[in-house]
């Protein structure tokens, strides 16, 4: 199991990025196949909605 919480933003400047944080938070699970081969489900959510990511491989 695992949980993550990321706060950015984004703009063409440094006076651009206060005031506009996007925060994200979200849950997910992985479930080890065979060595180095995990399946990986996640849901994430945002202000803007929520999505469902699955994936065969890890991140890094």
């Amino acid at each position: 199991m695992t949980a993550w919480a990321g706060v950015g933003s984004v703009g063409n400047s440094m006076d651009d990025l206060a005031g506009h944080a996007i925060v994200s938070y979200g849950v997910g699970y992985r479930y080890e196949l065979q060595p180095r081969m995990n399946i990986r489900l996640d849901l994430g959510m945002g202000r803007h909605g929520s999505a469902f990511y699955f994936n065969f491989t890890e991140a890094f």
